[in-house]
Order: structure tokens, then C-alpha cells, then sequence
């Protein structure tokens, strides 16, 4: 069991398979499952279905969470449109799409594990500088809500040499930075100064 996870902890993973994302992402999101939390999940329908897996792998029923709104899966591509405005993420838009949701948790008495990749997506798109930004709005939003966010991109980002320093800065926009076995053989480190833990752990 790793470090346990802080209130507005916000983790980035790099990670080289869907295998190992999917694992890391159940053993994040699994305690709040079994502790009668929630967990959202912002993704794309592939990994959506992986994480799905590994759950029925692991013995979790999936089913029953979602029906008693515990396990909520978005699609991230969806998500995102609603609060991009001329490339860029709105911030009053983000507010209105992911506030609410936060809102109603904290309401019903209940903490919120979240994994998202929609900055992964925008990186991937080629729009590096929208995704820091996307990385600065889920910070700003921890002002007013409790959640603990892990966010993921492939482990490659950290060989792009020509936006090095953008990586460098995503990875200082996050409380601690993960990455998996075989990713840190074969790519350079990320910044200094942050810690490396594994995502499992309660929520402090």
C-alpha cells in the first residue's frame, strides 16, 4: 500500500501499455469503491473497457457501483468539447461542467477519486499549451472541492525534445508524478523535486 493520498492530491502517470494503465488506474480508484466513495473516470471508450475489465478481474461489481452513481465513466473526447472555446479550455465552461458533479458528491457525503485524460488527448492532438492549461483549471477548481486526480500520458511525452520545457512544467503542475517500471529505463526522468509514489493509498 503506498503513501496515503492527499485531499486535493493531483498525480500524473506515465505509463508504456494499456495494460499497465488499466492496472494502475483500478488500483487507484478501488478505494473509493470499497470505502462508499466515488469514482469518475474521463476517458476514451477503449480504456473506458479495460478499466472495466480490471475491475471484474479483480472481483469488483462495476454494475452495482454504477447504478448507485459510485462509478461514473465519461467519455473524455465528449467532456472536453463541452468547455473548449477556440482551442483553448474555457475556464467558466470547465467550472460548469465538472463543478456540479464535485458539488453533488460533496453533498451526499461522499469523497471522489477521478482519473481523466483528456489533457492526453489534447497532447496528442498537438495542442501541448491547452493541456497545461487544462492542467491549471483542475488545480484552481481544488480551491473549492476535495477530489484526488490522476492524470496519465504515454510514457513517449517525455522524450518529445521540442516541448521538453512544456513537459517539464506539466509535471510541476502536479503533487507527484508516477512512473511505471520500464518507463523510467527508457525515457528521462520527469522535473525534479516531485515525488514518485505508486496510486494506491486512502485519501488522508
Amino acid at each position: 500500500m503506498g503513501p496515503d493520498l492527499l485531499r486535493h492530491d493531483h498525480l500524473v502517470e506515465l505509463y508504456d501499455s494499456d495494460a499497465d494503465l488499466a492496472a494502475s488506474v483500478r488500483a487507484f480508484l478501488a478505494p473509493a469503491l470499497d470505502g462508499g466513495d466515488t469514482a469518475l473516470v474521463v476517458a476514451t471508450a477503449a480504456h473506458r473497457a479495460a478499466f472495466a475489465a480490471a475491475f471484474a478481474a479483480a472481483g469488483h461489481d462495476l454494475g452495482r457501483a454504477e447504478a448507485a452513481g459510485r462509478y461514473v465513466a465519461l467519455d473524455a473526447a465528449e467532456v472536453l468539447a463541452g468547455f473548449m472555446v477556440d482551442g483553448m479550455p474555457d475556464p467558466a465552461r470547465f467550472r460548469a461542467v465538472v463543478g456540479p458533479r464535485l458539488a453533488a458528491e460533496a453533498a451526499a457525503g461522499r469523497r471522489v477519486r477521478i482519473y481523466g485524460e483528456m489533457v492526453a488527448l489534447l497532447w496528442a492532438a498537438g495542442r501541448v499549451g491547452a493541456a497545461v492549461a487544462l492542467e491549471d483549471l483542475w488545480n484552481a477548481l481544488a480551491a473549492g472541492y476535495e477530489f484526488a486526480l490522476l492524470c496519465a500520458y504515454p510514457s513517449s511525452v517525455a522524450a518529445q525534445r521540442p516541448v521538453r520545457a512544456e513537459f517539464e512544467l506539466m509535471c510541476a503542475q502536479h503533487t507527484r508524478v508516477v512512473v511505471l517500471p520500464g518507463s523510467a529505463s527508457r525515457h528521462a526522468p520527469p522535473a525534479s523535486g516531485h515525488a514518485m509514489a505508486p496510486v494506491s493509498g486512502t485519501v488522508a
